[in-house]
């Protein structure tokens, strides 16, 4: 009897343990799910709230060839950028291009309304939006890859243009502004080199099986 008591005993423990284990299977599997879902709705939000600010704001910085041509000048150092500080920043951009880039931004443009807005006011409106939504990514309670591919462009393209004024506010190193979005831009940066260093080597592997079969078909002709 004491025998089947401890077989029984030893059942309802792996039953209980089995319990466990695919209770914390269906909370990690739900917790997923409201990441994914949470990610979805911030990229709602963004197509109904912000995309429009967004494009007005990258269209003016296209607008101006001076200002881009400084912006792609720098662009794999901001990419390969670190510290987001007023520091980083004079030491990769020249003091004539911080000079070109504030008067810039000291600019008005032109609302649909024919209402005129600082550029300045305009990006700070557009980057805190980021910052919001940068934070639900970073901190987990959003699942950024399942957005990656929709908004990766974005964010990759824009925030250049943001980094000039983003480090110039950011005096203090510890004490910073935009970190969120900040750091989503290196996360999805280096997202993205991954996946061309990938297909870079994808596509070598590919010319170099082409070569190999070309070779492989020709024909040596005899010496005469």
């Amino acid at each position: 009897m004491e025998t089947v008591n401890y077989i029984f005993q030893i059942a309802a423990n792996i039953f209980v343990i089995f319990g466990a284990i695919f209770a914390i299977y269906q909370y990690s599997k739900q917790k997923k799910l409201t990441k994914i879902d949470n990610a979805i709705a911030i990229s709602k939000y963004f197509a109904t709230n912000m995309l429009h600010k967004v494009e007005l704001v990258y269209s003016v910085f296209v607008s101006e060839p001076k200002i881009m041509g400084i912006i792609k000048k720098h662009e794999p150092e901001i990419q390969a950028a670190t510290d987001f500080t007023k520091e980083e920043y004079e030491r990769i951009f020249s003091e004539t291009e911080r000079d070109t880039y504030n008067d810039f931004i000291e600019g008005a443009i032109s609302l649909p309304n024919g209402k005129k807005i600082p550029i300045e006011q305009l990006m700070g409106d557009v980057m805190n939006e980021f910052e919001h939504c940068c934070t639900s990514f970073n901190t987990g309670l959003a699942e950024d890859t399942a957005v990656y591919q929709s908004l990766h462009q974005i964010i990759l393209s824009i925030f250049p243009c943001f980094y000039p004024h983003i480090c110039s506010i950011n005096e203090d190193p510890i004490d910073q502004y935009f970190t969120n979005l900040s750091e989503l831009y290196i996360r999805w940066n280096s997202i993205k080199e991954k996946a061309l260093k990938k297909q870079a080597k994808s596509n070598a592997k590919i010319q170099k099986m082409k070569n190999k079969s070309k070779n492989s078909g020709q024909v040596k002709r005899p010496k005469v």
